[in-house]
Formats: structure tokens, C-alpha cells, sequence
């Protein structure tokens, strides 16, 4: 059984936040016998498990003052502690915000995710608590990074980057920043910077004996390969990702497979790259991804068989991209059908799909609103 992601656990404490604030004590209580059974099913997000500790608290001082129960000795809302107070108000609405803003980036809702981060870093000058302002900064710089905002997204994750680095028991939040500011330099087309960023994360990775996100960062130095148009350097770097038996075994492993069949089509290696993908497939089969099942389908569909019969086909399954809002590998894997059809002499199918590339990116423009 998959795990339900912390951000869909995070916007139901939001909304059992609402209820708390408009004293439906009724609601509030079925709330707190909903939302305790979520929290065996989730993976692992201490953030909204701290959140979660929050709202009990005042779920409690909700009950005792509108229905006389008894608070517990050791409770921090009392009427004795109205500082104490002020700061966990201030804290819940910050998280509140914050909540809600990785609830629409989750769902891809880039625009409505921006302007709800923007009413956190306004909460957030509150608390005056430097590694929250860390967090925060990496949160909002990985929401532009999706959206291809690199130099917004390079401003906050550096400023994240100058917090961890004076704080040794931060290592981990180090390294995820530095792998941030890395991809940044890659969208920049900055690859000797971005590839340095992505050695100094590795490094940190070992540090820290954590084989897994190891993976990871050697998956996302793929992608920097792949761009940088080093593909043995881009397969080399997913190899040493599939090596790791909980990478294989987690939902990344089919990013991974993409990533190889991608590029192992790309140099011609099309007997290898057939064999990842029936791998793929098997894979698939079992674990249901609709949207790397597209992808896969449209690299299949522009390398084996007659391309130009499959354009239809392609087509479709970049429409399924365009539907789910998966806006970057519309950008991405229009641009590979262009060139491929380029190669082949179809200029009329190359056209469409370098169409399909320019709608792609004047959209992530809009979500911005540079456009």
C-alpha cells in the first residue's frame, strides 16, 4: 500500500485549523479521530507532525473552555502563558499558510502555491527563528525550481544554504540545498557550477552514511549530464543510482528508467535502451504512474516502429502532460520529438511539436506572471 503524502495529511490539519478558529467544537473533535488514523499511512514529514502537535494543544484548550473538560497538567494554553501563546498563534498561522502552499504545489497549482507562500514569508517575519526561515527559504526555492525560476529560486536557496552552513547538526538540510542550488545552475545552462554543487552534495551524502539520497543526487547529476549533452557521463550517473536496492525498490525508480531509456535512444543504443524499457513495463504494471507511462510511451513511439506513422500516438500522450499540468516534461519531451522528426526529414511533425515546446514554456512564464 502506497503512502498518502504528508501534503494531503498537512491541508486536512488546515482545515481542521478552520474549524478550531470558528469553535465548531463538533467538527474540531471529528477532525481529531479522522486525522490521528492519516498519520500511520503517511510518510515521514516531521514538519506536520510538529503541526499536528499544535493543533492538539488547541483542540484541547477548544474543549476545556467550551465544554468544561479538564486540560492536561502540563498544557502550555493557559491564560498564565499568554506569550507562550502569542508566538504558537503566530506559528500556526505561518503553517497554515505554508501548508496550504505545498498542497497546491503538490497539485501543480504553481500559481495559487506562489501567492499562499507569499502570505507565509509575510507570517513568517513573526517568528523570529533562523531555521525556520532556512526551511522556508528551501521550500519556496524548490517551488520555482519546478517552474524553471532559477535566479528567484537561487536567491532563497542561498540564503538557506548561509544558515545550515553554521549549524553542523543541519547537514542533511545542507546537502538537499546545495542539490537545489546545483539544478538551479543547470537550468541556467551553468553546468561546471551546478556539476561542483552536485559533487559538494554527494560528499555530503556519504558524510552522512545515506546511501539513498546518494541515489538521488547521483539521478539528478543524470539530468545535468542529459542537458549538458554528456550522455555516457548522464548513463554512468544513473547506473551508480540503480545500483542502491531502496532506490530500485522506491516510486524513483521508474524517473530512473525514463532517464536511461531517454538517453540510450538518444546515442542509438536502441537494443539497450528496448531492454530498460520492457523493464519499465514490468515495473508499471504493477506500480500504476500514468504519467511515466506517457512519457515512456512517447519514447517508445518516436525510436521503434515508423515515427511518422506513431505521431498521432505521441501527440495523445503529450496532451495526457498537458491535461495533468506536467508542464516541464511537455517543455522536455516535445523538444526530443522535435529533434527526432528534424532527423527523419519531417519537418511539417518537427513544427508541431517545437509548437508544443513554445506552449509549454510561455505557460511557465504565465504561472509566474512574467508574461
Amino acid at each position: 500500500m502506497s503512502k498518502i503524502a504528508s501534503e494531503v495529511v498537512a491541508t486536512a490539519l488546515n482545515d481542521w485549523y478552520i474549524a478550531i478558529k470558528k469553535q465548531r467544537v463538533e467538527e474540531s473533535k471529528e477532525y481529531y479521530s479522522k486525522i490521528k488514523n492519516l498519520f500511520d499511512d503517511m510518510e515521514e514529514d516531521q514538519e506536520v507532525l510538529a503541526y499536528y502537535s499544535l493543533l492538539e494543544e488547541r483542540h484541547k484548550m477548544l474543549l476545556h473552555s467550551s465544554r468544561g473538560e479538564p486540560l492536561h497538567r502540563h498544557t502550555y494554553f493557559t491564560e498564565d502563558n499568554q506569550e507562550f501563546i502569542k508566538k504558537t498563534n503566530d506559528k500556526l498561522e505561518y503553517n497554515f499558510y505554508l501548508f496550504e502552499a505545498m498542497y497546491e504545489a503538490y497539485n501543480k497549482n504553481y500559481d495559487r502555491a506562489i501567492n499562499l507562500y507569499g502570505l507565509a514569508e509575510k507570517k513568517l517575519a513573526d517568528i523570529p527563528d533562523e531555521i525556520e526561515a532556512a526551511e522556508f527559504y528551501s521550500k519556496i526555492s524548490y517551488l520555482y525550481t519546478l517552474i524553471k525560476q532559477s535566479i528567484i529560486s537561487q536567491h532563497y536557496i542561498k540564503n538557506a544554504i548561509a544558515i545550515y552552513k553554521l549549524r553542523p547538526d543541519y547537514k542533511s538540510k545542507l546537502a538537499v540545498s546545495t542539490m537545489i542550488a546545483a539544478t538551479n545552475y543547470a537550468d541556467m545552462g551553468k553546468f561546471e557550477e551546478a556539476e561542483d554543487y552536485y559533487f559538494e552534495a554527494i560528499d555530503l551524502a556519504k558524510e552522512l552514511n545515506d546511501d539513498f539520497f546518494a541515489s538521488q543526487l547521483h539521478h539528478n547529476l543524470s539530468i545535468l549530464y542529459s542537458d549538458w549533452g554528456k550522455s555516457k557521463k548522464c548513463i554512468g550517473s544513473l547506473e551508480k543510482a540503480l545500483k542502491n536496492e531502496d532506490w530500485r525498490n522506491s516510486s524513483y525508480f521508474i524517473h530512473s528508467m525514463f532517464m536511461i531509456i531517454k538517453e540510450l535512444f538518444k546515442i542509438g543504443e536502441n537494443e539497450s535502451a528496448l531492454n530498460f524499457h520492457n523493464q519499465a513495463k514490468e515495473r508499471l504494471a504493477y506500480m500504476e504512474n500514468k504519467i511515466y507511462e506517457a512519457k515512456i510511451s512517447i519514447l517508445f513511439n518516436l525510436y521503434c516502429g515508423n515515427a511518422r506513422d506513431n505521431f498521432k500516438k505521441c501527440m495523445d500522450e503529450l496532451s495526457y502532460l498537458k491535461q495533468e499540468n506536467d508542464l516541464e516534461s511537455v517543455d522536455e519531451l516535445s523538444y526530443v520529438a522535435a529533434k527526432r522528426f528534424e532527423s527523419l526529414g519531417a519537418f511539417e511533425e518537427a513544427a508541431a511539436f517545437f509548437n508544443q515546446k513554445i506552449w509549454a514554456e510561455h505557460k511557465m512564464k504565465q504561472v509566474e506572471g512574467i508574461l
